[in-house]
């Protein structure tokens, strides 16, 4: 188990901006956080009509043979909640129609592409 630092959690607020940016995501406004949370980020976003979202960062990073505590795996995380929250209408709009494991399935098979890709 790995802590994230004051630079990490810097870096990992730089790189959401940046991909707000990216995404056209500014309609959104961003808060952010650094404490103990069970995964290793975080986005939730406070309805749609607030269009308010806020962003954590974990302070442990629980080391895996696939994602240790770097940069690089900062800014993907980062990419990644930002991505969460460039679906988060379609998701609200999917719940009425789909359970919530088929939604969560496509939203993450779409964000992986992206991620891959972008």
């Amino acid at each position: 188990m790995s802590k994230t630092t004051a630079k990490d959690y810097r870096l990992f607020k730089d790189e959401c901006r940046k991909w707000q940016q990216r995404l056209g995501l500014m309609s959104w406004e961003l808060f952010f956080e650094h404490k103990d949370i069970e995964d290793r980020a975080q986005c939730e976003a406070n309805g749609l009509a607030a269009r308010m979202a806020c962003l954590r960062l974990a302070t442990e990073w629980e080391d895996a043979w696939d994602n240790k505590l770097t940069t690089d795996a900062i800014k993907k995380l980062a990419l990644h909640e930002m991505l969460e929250l460039f679906f988060w209408e379609t998701r609200d709009m999917l719940q009425d129609h789909y359970s919530e494991y088929a939604i969560e399935r496509e939203i993450h098979r779409l964000i992986r592409t992206l991620e891959n890709t972008l």
